[in-house]
């Protein structure tokens, strides 16, 4: 019997897409179509191992640009003839494990029912290469098959690996072992987190990650706190910090708690109070956001967010997050992230915000963990050590931030679950955010360093009906 997953291919080329005709996959199809189009709308996006171009179709139209890679000239040549593409698509001949040859600069990649393919031991060189390939603040949207009985052809064997094999027969008759893996949605995450923030949904007989990469434009935490929002300089010191993407705590303790908190956006309006960039507005419009609003009292981060993201659905507005005053029940979502705890008084804030949810609506926090605030004092630079002084004592903390002072309004955790509750708000969730030992699986040393010392503490609570 004939292997090797290439060949197969390109000999199945003429015969590919009648998989997605099978009547019970059409609900999943339906659904991929719309998050494609949405995700991928104005980005320049690289189609890994597009094959026929079933799945490019789905999206081509909404995109800046698309560039369709496979290594089949077979496939490619049904992809060219499919359809009348628009201009902005191209089709080259390209090896997915060596995407430095394929030209021009991507911000987004697709990546579908490719990884079931790739042997265990190559994944991670797979993802490695591909994300090398990408700009930074990429997203990358993979999509695959989750094993159901019926559905797929049998797995008829393992092998020392942990590979799985399927035994398929073309129309004329040939039978071939085909490697296909069906990896777990928590087995996916896990490869996914040391590249950026992942989030893993299934469908019914698919699987879709999202996957954003580390970006080097400003992002939400501690962007806020003084009078030095539009000095570049300091800007510039902050971004060398915050583009440590496997030592952040942004990236490594808040964003997954975040993530993990979200719930279903389908159809929600989100308003992010403390935007920066804008980046988090991938996440929620990836995520089926019906409108992502970003307000931020930095001009120039609102400039930087415009030009990242001019996805439809996303807008963007200068302003306080103190004097935010949107109409009464305009939000189904109002989320802050590492910027309420530069706010002298939060009641007035919280209020608003409460008025400005729906029934039901969700309030999602984040801020520096009181016991970061609680000192007086505190070095700039790499923390090795942590006391905790003051911790009783609520009011103002000046704090060396990059060159420069920023005002912190130190809280105890008791204080901001208190002040939810005053707002109206019932709390439904608390978190103090312990590292994603994922992300950091690579770095034990580092995985040890973030895991003394809370950080970061996010509180998510729900307006009553």
């Amino acid at each position: 019997m004939p292997t090797g997953t290439e060949e197969y291919y390109a000999q199945r080329a003429a015969e590919y897409d009648r998989v997605y005709e099978k009547p019970e996959r059409q609900g999943d199809i339906a659904a991929l179509t719309r998050r494609l189009a949405t995700t991928f709308a104005g980005r320049d996006v690289l189609d890994v191992a597009g094959g026929t171009a079933f799945w490019t179709e789905r999206f081509a139209d909404a995109t800046s640009s698309t560039t369709v890679c496979d290594v089949n000239e077979e496939t490619l040549a049904i992809a060219r003839a499919r359809r009348r593409w628009p201009d902005h698509t191209r089709f080259v001949r390209g090896d997915a494990f060596a995407l430095e040859a394929v030209p021009g600069r991507f911000d987004a990649a697709f990546v579908g029912f490719f990884c079931s393919h790739v042997a265990v031991d190559d994944l991670d060189h797979f993802l490695d290469g591909l994300c090398r390939r990408l700009a930074p603040g990429a997203t990358v949207v993979l999509v695959d098959n989750t094993y159901v009985e019926g559905s797929n052809h049998p797995i008829t064997r393992t092998d020392e690996a942990g590979n799985t094999y399927q035994r398929r027969r073309l129309a004329d008759g040939r039978a071939w072992e085909v490697r296909k893996n069906f990896p777990t949605t928590d087995e996916v995450a896990a490869r996914l987190a040391p590249h950026g923030a992942a989030t893993v949904t299934s469908l019914s007989h698919f699987w879709v990650a999202t996957l954003r990469l580390p970006r080097r434009t400003p992002m939400p935490a501690d962007t806020h706190g003084g009078d030095h929002d539009d000095d570049d300089e300091v800007t510039a010191r902050y971004l060398a910090h915050r583009n440590d993407a496997t030592r952040s705590p942004n990236v490594v303790m808040e964003e997954p708690a975040v993530l993990a908190h979200l719930g279903d956006l389908r159809d929600r309006r989100v308003i992010d109070l403390g935007c920066g960039d804008g980046a988090f507005a991938d996440i929620v419009l990836d995520l089926g956001a019906r409108s992502y609003l970003g307000r931020d009292r930095s001009a120039s981060m609102i400039a930087a967010a415009r030009r990242r993201n001019g996805r439809p659905g996303a807008t963007y507005e200068v302003g306080t997050i103190e004097s935010f005053s949107p109409p009464d029940g305009t939000a189904d979502l109002v989320t802050s992230r590492m910027a309420l705890h530069h706010l002298e008084e939060l009641g007035p804030t919280l209020r608003t915000i409460h008025r400005a949810l729906s029934p039901a609506g969700r309030l999602l926090l984040t801020v520096a963990h009181p016991v970061i605030t609680a000192p007086r004092e505190q070095a700039d630079g790499r923390r090795t050590t942590a006391t905790v002084d003051d911790y009783f004592e609520a009011g103002e903390r000046r704090r060396p931030w990059f060159g420069t002072e920023v005002t912190w309004y130190h809280r105890t955790v008791e204080d901001y679950v208190a002040a939810v509750l005053d707002a109206g708000f019932e709390v439904d969730g608390l978190s103090e955010c312990e590292p994603d030992p994922r992300t950091l699986a690579h770095d034990p040393d580092e995985l040890a360093r973030r895991r003394r010392v809370p950080l970061i503490l996010l509180v998510s609570a729900r307006r009553p009906t």
